[in-house]
């Protein structure tokens, strides 16, 4: 991504130690960050391979008095990663580093792609993970907007996906799927969220835009079914629409059935939970009355006959039965 990729000013500064007896130093964006290999090799299997007697930057010696430096096409994604490797504080990071919200959902997205790239160990993967929660907290805080939002909780479901946290991803895309008005194929095709197709698949992308619109069908049915009026006669089991349902739901919603571009289901959810009661209006007799009434008739009429007929039989067989 752009963000990724910027060239620090000239007034950053040049040298920033991580590990004060480190015996690395890694260049990146041509800046030097000395680090310690140990804590490289245990945080990242990419890196004890790369610092390993296989490669050529492992095979040179290297001490603290001697450090070995390696340059790397990174950017500052992996300098964030680079500090919660070595558990230095972001505060003090963001004084050193030009861009001071290191940690907003977007950079949170930037470390976890570079987590995922060098393969990084699950424990850093919950270090990250509470950035990831502490960011998007702060970050829902100050935007308001639902756009602004719904790119919060994208860049927050990519992030947890990357490193495999499982809650919150779903935590992410739940307020995705309740909250977002965009669809879900314009992230995947790029128009939206930047690069965010590159981080989450589009198999998971189109996934959500059917949980989403299986809800909103869910919606409209169960309430439609359920305002259904039945007829007053009791032998009859037909229902009609409501006839003032629709109104009722005008006036809570403005549209019904919710034009979904405008309205997110949170929002109709919410409104349809203060809206009070809602008139169904009165039942009332079908056109099936009549015929039932009819076939009532018939019925009876051929109960009598049946039983008639019975009776006669038994008064027939009655004499024999008195020889028996």
């Amino acid at each position: 991504m752009e963000e990724d990729t910027q060239v620090p000013p000239a007034s950053a500064p040049k040298d920033i130690t991580l590990a004060e007896d480190g015996d690395v130093i890694l260049i990146l964006r041509g800046r030097r960050f000395r680090v310690s290999s140990g804590v490289l090799s245990g945080a990242s299997p990419v890196f004890k391979s790369m610092l390993g007697p296989n490669f050529l930057e492992g095979q040179a010696p290297r001490s603290a008095e001697h450090p070995k430096e390696i340059t790397l096409e990174d950017g500052f994604s992996l300098e964030l990663l680079l500090a919660l490797m070595h558990h230095f504080d972001l505060d003090r990071l963001r004084n050193l580093d030009p861009y001071p919200n290191a940690d907003n959902p977007l950079n949170v997205a930037c470390i976890a792609g570079a987590f995922d790239k060098y393969c990084c160990t699950p424990s850093l993967g919950m270090t990250i993970e509470a950035l990831l929660r502490r960011s998007a907290q702060d970050a829902m805080l100050r935007d308001d907007n639902p756009a602004g939002r719904f790119t919060i909780y994208a860049y927050s479901a990519a992030s947890a996906y990357l490193i495999g946290s499982r809650s919150v991803f779903a935590e992410a895309t739940r307020c995705m799927v309740l909250d977002g008005l965009i669809p879900f194929s314009e992230i995947a095709r790029g128009i939206r969220c930047g690069n965010m197709w590159d981080r989450l698949p589009v198999s998971v992308l189109l996934g959500l835009e059917e949980q989403r619109t299986a809800a909103r069908n869910a919606f409209i049915s169960s309430f439609s079914a359920t305002t259904d009026r039945g007829c007053l006669n009791p032998r009859c089991s037909s229902t009609s629409e409501s006839t003032t349902f629709p109104k009722e739901m005008k006036r809570i919603l403005k549209d019904w059935p919710p034009l979904w571009t405008t309205a997110s289901l949170r929002s109709v959810l919410h409104d349809m939970h203060g809206a009070g009661d809602i008139a169904l209006g009165d039942k009332a007799s079908c056109h099936h009355s009549t015929q039932l009434e009819i076939d009532r008739d018939t019925v009876k009429r051929g109960k009598m006959q049946s039983g008639c007929e019975h009776k006669k039989e038994l008064r027939t067989r009655a004499p024999h039965r008195a020889f028996d």
